[in-house]
């Protein structure tokens, strides 16, 4: 499955993954449901065996779904404040010149790290 993500698209290859095996609950040969358990931990990756009609094995998938969205929002979440303001850093209030005399704060910046791209571009969506 990995060999045809990396030809589609070498990123999809590159994200996280989880091996899930499903209709355990049809399963009439074992030693298969064995061997791709085995194969998922030798290549490192959390395995699931699941039965959606009789719900064996779902909670405890969608639970670790879940943490694992929350991780990786959270790596993002840190990734940026590291390069966009800092953690913490206060967002600057702004007037534009037609507003200059209004009483109230048109725009909000948070001054960045660095000028790249991606800085500037994440400030025009937010600003």
């Amino acid at each position: 499955m990995n060999h045809e993500l990396r030809s589609y698209n070498p990123e999809l290859a590159q994200r996280p993954q989880f091996v899930v095996a499903t209709k355990i609950d049809a399963l009439d040969e074992p030693e298969r449901l064995e061997a791709l358990r085995h194969q998922a931990a030798a290549d490192g990756l959390p395995f699931y065996a699941i039965s959606s009609v009789t719900n064996r094995g779902t909670k405890e998938l969608v639970a670790a779904i879940a943490v694992r969205l929350d991780e990786l929002a959270e790596a993002t979440r840190a990734n940026r404040s590291d390069r966009i303001g800092g953690v913490g850093q206060a967002f600057l209030p702004v007037r534009t010149l037609e507003s200059s005399k209004a009483k109230r704060t048109d725009k909000n910046v948070c001054p960045t790290k660095d000028g790249t791209a991606e800085a500037y571009c994440y400030l025009r969506r937010h600003v």
